[in-house]
């Protein structure tokens, strides 16, 4: 008699056993709400040296340099001399005095920043400005430099001369860039004589944020001259200051 109840009873212990194996693995896990979050921040900085002459100085050691925040110097943690890519802004005059020899001069500065100073992983946009500016190419890798030969072919000088304007609206264009340092180099034969932007107005945009440098190039008759003020690769450098020469 006992055993039969102990045989009855066997099949429901089962079923209680497998009802509470069953409630186990279906309960969620419980993880604790308190996480633990690290993080270390690195500021990047980039820097070019020139000496007094204006010509680059190369493999200096991280000792010869100082980072200070807040005046108070900080640890340099990486170092390497290696060369940051450079989103580079030519803004190329097509008034009606860029006529002639000079806009061959100036076709010629160009094709020579994409072809011979940009590295293949720069990148670059051609902007013309004579009254007003105007975006000639995009950003482009000097790998497509037959885009931009043959945009510059069908330029014709006319107008007026808006040099600051055109600075001004270049910069909107730099800050879409994918590069980490950035340059604008600006080629014209002459003074600003139709922006609206006036020269103070282009000093208080900064071009802090954006880490770049601006740089003026004069095309003069000789093509010879223009060729050779128009070789130094772009660098991240103080912004060069333009002189106000409108009358």
């Amino acid at each position: 008699m006992i055993a039969s109840r102990l045989l009855a009873a066997l099949p429901a212990f089962g079923m209680a056993a497998n009802i509470a194996l069953l409630t186990a693995q279906t309960q969620p896990i419980l993880h604790s709400p308190r996480l633990l979050r690290s993080s270390i921040e690195l500021t990047a900085i980039t820097a070019t040296v020139r000496d007094g002459d204006g010509r680059l100085v190369p493999d200096l050691p991280v000792d010869a340099f100082t980072v200070y925040e807040d005046g108070e110097p900080q640890p340099i943690t990486q170092f390497t001399h290696e060369r940051v890519p450079v989103g580079l802004g030519v803004l190329l005059d097509v008034s009606d005095s860029m006529f002639g020899q000079r806009i061959l001069d100036a076709r010629a500065a160009v094709e020579r920043f994409l072809l011979q100073l940009l590295a293949p992983e720069d990148a670059a946009f051609v902007m013309t400005f004579n009254h007003s500016p105007h975006l000639l190419t995009p950003w482009v890798t000097p790998g497509e430099a037959a885009t931009v030969r043959a945009a510059l072919d069908t330029l014709h000088p006319s107008g007026g001369t808006a040099i600051y304007d055109t600075v001004l609206t270049a910069l909107s264009m730099v800050d879409q860039r994918t590069r980490d340092r950035a340059a604008v180099v600006v080629i014209s034969d002459g003074a600003d004589t139709a922006s609206d932007t006036s020269l103070r107005d282009l000093r208080s945009a900064s071009f802090a944020p954006t880490h770049s440098s601006l740089r003026s190039r004069s095309i003069r008759q000789s093509v010879r001259r223009s060729t050779r003020v128009s070789t130094r690769r772009p660098s991240a450098k103080s912004p060069t200051r333009l002189a106000d020469t409108r009358r």
